[in-house]
């Protein structure tokens, strides 16, 4: 299986497995909106979806809804050597047309922990002065970002990304978007001032 994922793997364009084939899903709740931009919070729900016609998943015969563990069970073991993570992505709905938005990982590279926290500062710095109410409602998620009207239906889903990843034209490919996910972090940074940023660190 793991040598199947990474011939599956398309970093450059799936940052990951497709998350389309694979997943983990996440909770989204609209917390309020402010002009353009609706105010989500996102729960991690936990739940691993993977699709009959996932290339990891067709080699396990007699599968249905009710009894699909043999799979799963193998998949994990494979989590469970950190040799798959999984990476909290924005993307533009659940519908097999959506693409990709951004990662939001605090824990990744340089761009993609700059962009989390740049988005999360902007939700928060949005709601300043409404502390008993909605910014505290914020706390109550993983994730918690403006999502401007241009993608209505965004929403959270865990991208199970190799830990280890080859040097292939694809991954430098994927290192390149790095710039792309920084020009998203300069339009969250541009809502909330380094003031308030400080603040909310605190």
């Amino acid at each position: 299986m793991l040598i199947d994922a990474y011939h599956m793997q398309d970093l450059a364009n799936d940052d990951g497995l497709d998350w389309r084939m694979i997943s983990e899903t996440w909770e989204r709740k609209l917390i309020t909106e402010q002009g353009i931009w609706s105010i989500f919070g996102y729960s991690h729900a936990g739940k691993m979806m993977a699709s009959w016609t996932c290339p990891l998943r067709i080699q396990f015969k007699h599968q249905t809804n009710e009894a699909n563990d043999s799979f799963w069970n193998v998949f994990e073991i494979l989590q469970d050597c950190s040799l798959i993570e999984t990476v909290p992505h924005l993307v533009e709905g659940m519908h097999n047309g959506a693409e990709m938005i951004f990662p939001l990982e605090i824990n990744g590279s340089d761009s993609e922990s700059r962009l989390y926290e740049a988005a999360t500062f902007a939700a928060f710095g949005m709601l300043e002065g409404n502390a008993g109410g909605f910014q505290n409602e914020l706390h109550n998620h993983e994730i918690a970002l403006p999502i401007s009207n241009d993608f209505p239906n965004a929403t959270v889903v865990g991208v199970y990304r190799l830990r280890y990843r080859a040097k292939t034209s694809l991954t430098a490919a994927w290192w390149s978007k790095q710039a792309e996910w920084g020009r998203f972090a300069e339009r969250y940074e541009a809502i909330f001032t380094d003031d308030k940023a400080q603040m909310i660190r605190a």
